[in-house]
């Protein structure tokens, strides 16, 4: 039985979480909550592509989701799901109807 293998890393930079990227050759999954520093490790997000599969990005205002959403589009990664701060979910009947407080993207990567 394989054993779930956890990586973190804990990070200050946009310049730091590329040389941890490096690290590995290839990440799984990047969790990114980070409280309005979104956009700036944003430039980091298109060239990781290649070394992450999957991003689930939390966002704290409208603006900074919007700006996430449409550069992730605009880098062909697959989005799963897209609740924008402080609005009413209603289509995700396998969970019922939820309020989001922080916003919400799960992108695949397009390099999968």
């Amino acid at each position: 039985m394989a054993i779930p293998f956890r990586f973190q890393v804990g990070v200050k930079s946009s310049s730091a979480l590329l040389v941890a990227s490096l690290a590995r050759q290839r990440w799984d999954l990047i969790d990114m909550d980070c409280d309005g520093c979104e956009v700036t490790l944003l430039s980091e997000l298109v060239p990781l592509a290649l070394r992450v599969r999957r991003v689930h990005l939390s966002t704290h205002s409208r603006e900074i989701h919007q700006l996430l959403l449409g550069s992730l589009k605009a880098a062909s990664w697959h989005i799963d799901y897209d609740f924008a701060p402080r609005s009413a979910v209603t289509s995700m009947t396998s969970v019922g109807p939820f309020l989001t407080k922080d916003g919400r993207i799960v992108a695949a990567s397009p390099f999968q």
